[in-house]
């Protein structure tokens, strides 16, 4: 066995290229000797593109490790059912395909993968890491489900727990190549996979997890390997690193262009919001003079209102002291009638005297004092109806000053949240958080990385199965 102990030569075979991942800026004595157009920088270039160019175009890279062959006639019957017949996503085939599953009750493993492929297409990635580590459970020595679970982990951000799987996926392929000299493809193949969520997990999500347990995995998955495995390892590992690269300046370059349009959005907003807040002081003003023009009038309408009472109270108590003393005048005709009718009453009829003029007196003082009463009702209402309309007047005139106030101060209440935001503008663009956030996602998330080629596999799986006799 290669015991030959991992150094920074060794572990970046890559001329040149990839070399400043660890070397840092060391490495590059200057930058403008790095721009001139030298043979030796065009060779590295050209190797470099071409490693990077084998490594998107190796089809075999992307399919699975130990593609399966099916002979078992029942076996070959549930992969065909979670495979084709529930293989579309529809709530009812993710039901369905979890039926097919329980009743097989096998533990083979190529219905556990079959099954873990089918939960991966029907977004189940949770039940999927459970199914994975079952496969792995019951069947150590498949390669693909430790690589299907170290992706899985990944995907649901248990990054401790996926280079747990990557390192049982390495111990696996050791003892693989121990048992099968003629395994290399595998292991390659296996080896650039594992780069690949190595590069992740040192780009994308670095700030997320345990530096020293990454610097020891990456240690342990590519001790006693071979050139071309390390080599595979690093270029698969590079290319998610570069694109990440790539990824940053791009979302750096969306975020300026995004600034820049804040900054666009900004400067309007700033002028119409100033344009606002000018436009209501100019208001405020107008409803302060009219609150002043209202109160105005208001309180000289209550005035003049007020001044008519002191005549109409004046006759209405004249009126009263006329009806008293009429009414004192008519008791004392009533007891000179009476006094009179009485006397006759004692004295023979030639005797008696006439009442006649003391009826007449009677008469015209109950007609006077009948016209005294109709004057004082009348000035009674009149009255009334003057204190109702000084009352009416000043409630009605309140009431508008009310609303005035009211306007004023719902005025004064968008004047101060324009300055507030004002005050906020002018600190510069800003990104909303749901766009960074959304923009944060896209950069760190690891299908914008590594592509799961579930249909790929599918095919392989179902490419595994013996044809019918």
């Amino acid at each position: 066995m290669n015991t030959t102990k991992l150094t920074a030569e060794r572990l970046f075979m890559v001329p040149g290229f990839f070399k400043h991942r660890f070397s840092g800026p060391a490495f590059f004595p200057a930058m403008d000797s790095l721009l001139k157009p030298t043979w030796g920088n065009v060779c590295s270039a050209m190797l470099g593109s071409a490693l990077l160019l084998g490594c998107f175009c190796s089809t075999g890279k992307s399919q699975l490790i130990e593609p399966p062959s099916i002979q078992n006639a029942e076996s070959q019957q549930v992969v065909r059912e979670l495979l084709v017949r529930t293989w579309e996503r529809t709530p009812n085939n993710k039901q369905m395909s979890a039926t097919v599953f329980t009743d097989a009750n096998s533990a083979a493993s190529e219905i556990l993968l079959a099954f873990l492929l089918n939960r991966i297409q029907h977004n189940e990635t949770k039940q999927a890491v459970e199914i994975a580590d079952r496969l792995t459970r019951e069947h150590t020595g498949s390669l693909d489900g430790w690589l299907l679970k170290s992706y899985l982990n990944t995907l649901l951000r248990n990054y401790d727990r996926a280079q747990v799987d990557l390192r049982s996926l390495k111990k696996r392929l050791d003892a693989l190549l121990q048992a099968s000299p003629t395994s290399t493809q595998q292991k390659i193949a296996a080896y650039s996979r594992m780069g690949q969520l190595v590069g992740y997990l040192q780009g994308p999500v670095k700030e997320k997890l345990n530096a020293e347990l990454l610097e020891s995995t990456i240690v342990t998955l590519t001790e006693n390997c071979s050139p071309e495995e390390l080599n595979s390892f690093n270029t698969a590992r590079e290319r998610i690193l570069v694109k990440f690269d790539s990824q940053l300046a791009a979302g750096q370059e969306r975020q300026n262009e995004e600034l820049e349009k804040q900054a666009r959005q900004d400067e309007q907003t700033i002028v119409s919001l100033n344009e606002q807040n000018a436009s209501i002081d100019q208001t405020l003003q107008q409803l302060i003079d009219q609150q002043e023009r209202v109160r105005a009038e208001g309180t000289q309408r209550v005035a003049n209102l007020t001044e008519q009472l002191s005549p109409l109270e004046a006759n209405l108590a004249s009126i009263s002291t006329q009806i008293g003393s009429v009414e004192y005048d008519l008791g004392l005709l009533y007891a000179d009638l009476y006094n009179a009718q009485f006397q006759n009453n004692q004295l023979p009829p030639q005797y008696q005297t006439s009442t006649w003029f003391v009826s007449d007196q009677i008469r015209s003082a109950e007609f006077a004092l009948g016209s005294l009463r109709a004057n004082w009702n009348a000035v009674s209402t009149q009255l009334a109806s003057l204190r109702n309309n000084i009352v009416t007047t000043s409630q009605a005139y309140t009431n508008q000053l009310a609303q005035l106030q009211q306007q004023s101060k719902t005025l004064k209440n968008t004047q101060q949240r324009n300055r507030i935001r004002l005050g906020k503008l002018s600190g510069g663009p800003e990104i909303v958080d749901g766009k960074k956030s959304a923009m944060q996602s896209r950069l760190i998330a690891l299908t914008s990385y590594v592509e799961l080629p579930t249909e790929l596999y599918r095919q392989q799986m179902l490419d595994g199965i013996s044809p019918n006799p």
